[in-house]
């Protein structure tokens, strides 16, 4: 027979691995990478839906924006082990910062060059090849960094945390931010045309 105290136990085992992951969230160095990796996630994920819209919306064609989309995800084929290799003889997080500072100009260069009436499915292809050449060189850096800016002890939370932001975004924000990209998108090829 299953005693009241057995039935506790699964339940506090849950609640202190819970409660570990949290601290864990709130140290300096883990908690921060933790949220600029979700924001880093959630903008290419932003990224990746609102370009489409904005080459459907220049007029470009069926092929144009599927190689958008192969220009984008095909370096991750070609460059992940050099990236590799980058993260095993450079410092991870100046790989990380060089890498994902690139990688944020090139949205922030398609806002500006669209406000601007300037924008063409070839600028917005070359910039998805900036993207995912940048991508590919800091994923591995991205991937091996936890165990050293984590405890050993809490190291299996770190990793645990980790891969659940990296899935988190696909189901929560992303979606709102990419029509908000994507209206800016119309918005800003209404004012070109007009």
């Amino acid at each position: 027979m299953v005693t009241h105290r057995q039935l506790q136990q699964p339940a506090r085992s849950a609640l202190q691995t819970w409660r570990g992951a949290l601290q864990l969230l709130f140290t300096r160095r883990f908690g921060t990478f933790w949220f600029a990796s979700l924001l880093s996630s959630i903008g290419t994920w932003a990224q990746q839906t609102a370009e489409p819209w904005l080459l459907l919306a220049l007029g470009a064609s069926p092929f144009l924006i599927g190689l958008d989309a192969f220009a984008m995800n095909a370096p991750t084929w070609a460059l992940t082990l050099l990236g590799g290799r980058l993260a095993d003889r450079r410092d991870r997080r100046h790989v990380i910062a060089l890498f994902q500072s690139i990688q944020m100009l090139c949205p922030a260069i398609i806002v500006v060059l669209l406000l601007m009436g300037k924008i063409t499915p070839w600028i917005i292809i070359a910039l998805s090849v900036v993207v995912g050449v940048t991508d590919a060189l800091s994923m591995p850096a991205f991937q091996s960094i936890v165990p050293t800016i984590v405890p050993r002890a809490q190291l299996d939370r770190g990793i645990a945390l980790n891969t659940a932001q990296s899935g988190a975004h696909e189901r929560t924000l992303e979606a709102g931010i990419a029509q908000f990209v994507a209206h800016l998108g119309a918005c800003g090829r209404r004012r070109a045309v007009g």
